[in-house]
């Protein structure tokens, strides 16, 4: 694997392959190269769980070979919550548990879903339920028009550093 930061102002992006893996078979002489990169973002590196050519799934006539890439698609804990936010989320946890669980108990059992309009409509009354035990049960901040709204608590204590070394 090599890393690459490419300029600009997006995010530094990592050249994922392996030196080794051909990516192409030359028309003429059949030569297996690896002329091409592929690019994802830093954060996304960690992610990819396996990452491999398929020669047998290459189309007809064409010289490339599939890059087949899995990706882990767990979503991962946000750390960078603000306080507010954070007070928000731990407020009344347990109420929540308690009348989302009576509001899931009132929809359909989950069963199999066999048509696009059967889970369209499964993941509505699932989101809508969610959705309304929130706003109902987690209490809303109200913030001053004056506050730095980007501002946290992490801020000030780094600032509080600074400023006493300085």
């Amino acid at each position: 694997m090599y890393s690459n930061s490419l300029g600009g102002t997006s995010p530094p992006s990592i050249i994922y392959y392996y030196p080794g893996i051909a990516t192409l078979e030359a028309s003429n002489t059949r030569n297996l190269m690896h002329p091409d990169n592929v690019f994802c973002s830093a954060q996304m590196e960690p992610a990819i769980i396996q990452y491999s050519m398929e020669k047998q799934l290459r189309p007809v006539i064409t010289d490339h070979f599939p890059i087949i890439t899995v990706i882990d698609l767990q979503p991962r804990a946000n750390s960078n919550l603000s306080p507010s936010t954070t007070t928000e989320i731990l407020t009344g946890r347990n109420e929540l548990r308690e009348a989302l669980s009576e509001k899931l108990n009132t929809i359909p059992p989950p069963a199999e879903l066999t048509t696009h309009a059967q889970f369209e409509q499964a993941l509505t009354t699932l989101t809508t339920s969610i959705m309304e035990m929130v706003n109902v049960k987690i209490p809303k901040t109200k913030l001053s028009p004056y506050t730095k709204q980007w501002w946290s608590k992490m801020l000030d204590a780094e600032r509080k550093l600074v400023n006493r070394l300085g």
